[in-house]
């Protein structure tokens, strides 16, 4: 099974702004650091992210900052993809 799931440190009216911008329809769940108590690079916001989707076996977290993003997804066991601004690897 295939799904798109965005978990971010953003503002808790987050939903909202997806919803605004049509892009809810296209994610299966939404889950910000407002609404979970915890933010990235945290382990336990990550478990609490995943424990939906434990039948999916192939997960890639994307985000803009190694120590941020990709370090701890690697850490939870999901393949890391860090996002390069401006033509260079967010740090």
């Amino acid at each position: 099974r295939s799904a798109h799931v965005l978990f971010s440190d953003h503002v808790p009216e987050l939903q909202e702004i997806l919803d605004h911008l049509g892009l809810s329809s296209h994610l299966a769940a939404v889950f910000h650091s407002a609404a979970t108590g915890y933010e990235k690079p945290h382990p336990r916001e990550f478990s609490l992210v995943l424990e939906p989707f434990l039948t999916v076996t192939d997960i890639h977290a994307i985000g803009d900052g190694e120590q941020t993003h990709a370090a701890a997804a690697r850490f939870s066991g999901l393949t890391a993809i860090v996002i390069a601004r401006g033509g260079r690897a967010a740090e």
